[in-house]
């Protein structure tokens, strides 16, 4: 097995906590982080700077997943909400409320259409998110 050393381009610092989840926009432009701390960052990934922070859960945000088209992103966490959050104004538009224990993982479908959802409760929801 090879090892390699590889160039640490930059450390991005801004949470107060524990980060939990990473995602790359699928546009390439950004990336997102969210943390125990209860925000949600926004990086731009060309000057690797934080350009939004979006205060999000109470009790930290465990998952965080964006659409298929960058214009939205999911968000999950410790106060059993799921929150879907329109990146053009930083705004969190839609709360989804259902499991009644802490919320794991949120994941778009790949329309973009639905949410699809895990939980200490036990169950997976599948959430509509737009009328068809």
């Amino acid at each position: 097995m090879e090892i390699s050393n590889f160039n640490l381009v930059k450390s991005l610092a801004s949470h107060l906590g524990q980060v939990s989840c990473v995602k790359y926009s699928p546009n390439g432009y950004f990336l997102a982080s969210c943390s125990d701390d209860g925000t949600i960052k926004i990086w731009d990934l060309e000057n690797l700077k934080c350009v939004s922070s979006l205060n999000a859960h109470k009790g930290g945000v465990n998952y965080i997943d964006y659409s298929p088209d960058s214009k939205l992103l999911v968000s999950c966490g410790n106060d059993k909400t799921i929150k879907v959050w329109n990146l053009n104004n930083n705004t969190c538009f839609k709360i989804l409320i259902g499991h009644t224990e802490v919320i794991n993982c949120v994941k778009f479908s790949p329309n973009g259409k639905y949410i699809l959802s895990c939980s200490n409760d036990k169950t997976i929801k599948l959430w509509k998110l737009f009328s068809i």
